[in-house]
């Protein structure tokens, strides 16, 4: 079985750039980039939007530019997964609410430099997808 899935970096400027990190709830209890699966007959800015809305509250309005960064495959269970990096800014003063994400999937979140971000993400391409982001926007990782 394929599965298709979005990863997210969702960055601000305010007025520095700040990463948007998510919590998984435990027992998982790791920071994490918003992730999601692409369902039948959506595109991957389809879940983008849909994602962002349901996890953070954040409605498509909110969304200023979205650059696919990355893609890589991954297997697990006997799917290969396949899954689409992309560099989401949303406007400085959209307003994150993770209180109705389904299942309370993530238990808080927190805005963070980019130095912090690749410090707390616990899978390496969602660190390699901050360093990607740092080196398009032509910015050097300072301390967090």
């Amino acid at each position: 079985m394929n599965i298709r899935k979005v990863q997210c970096l969702i960055y601000r400027y305010n007025p520095d750039l700040q990463i948007l990190l998510l919590h998984y709830s435990p027992p998982r209890s790791y920071w994490e980039n918003l992730t999601g699966k692409v369902e039948s007959g959506e595109t991957d800015f389809e879940c983008i939007r849909r994602e962002i809305l349901e996890e953070c509250s954040i409605d498509s309005g909110e969304i200023e530019d979205v650059v696919r960064i990355n893609s890589f495959q991954y297997s697990r269970d006997g799917s290969i997964i396949q899954e689409n990096v992309y560099a989401v800014m949303i406007s400085a003063e959209a307003q994150v609410d993770i209180s109705g994400n389904p299942e309370m999937e993530h238990d808080r979140y927190k805005w963070v430099k980019p130095a912090k971000a690749i410090d707390l993400l616990k899978w390496d391409q969602m660190r390699k997808a901050v360093e990607i982001l740092m080196e398009l926007k032509g910015e050097y990782i300072t301390s967090s």
